[in-house]
């Protein structure tokens, strides 16, 4: 049984009693593909644009074992994020203005909240 006041619930019976009981659901998924995403998805989507790597171009390979310089990084991201939930939650941020505005579920919004 889905929740259909849309609010990213889905109920489940819980415990001995089997008690109705609302989980929050959320789940960012990532696509990937060649072309163009079908309109449903595209006006829900936050699209990355990826382009092919020149013959001349230098890479670095990603090393998992060489990962110390991220960690510092993501403590810094935790802290700063901890000390600006407040203002994050109150935030109301300008968003592009596209034909799809109107659906309930705005993709940006909701993954700046």
């Amino acid at each position: 049984m889905q929740d259909t006041a849309g609010e990213g619930r889905h109920l489940r019976c819980e415990g001995d009693k089997n008690e109705l009981r609302g989980f929050k659901t959320f789940a960012p998924v990532a696509i990937a593909g060649i072309g163009r995403l079908p309109g449903t998805l595209i006006d829900r989507s936050i699209p990355i644009t990826m382009k092919r790597r020149r013959a001349n171009e230098e890479i670095e390979f990603f090393r998992w074992d060489r990962t110390d310089g991220l960690r510092v990084l993501a403590r810094k991201a935790a802290r700063w994020a901890k000390d600006n939930s407040a203002k994050l939650s109150k935030a109301d941020p300008e968003l592009p203005n596209t034909r799809q505005r109107q659906r309930r579920t705005d993709p940006l919004k909701s993954s700046l909240m």
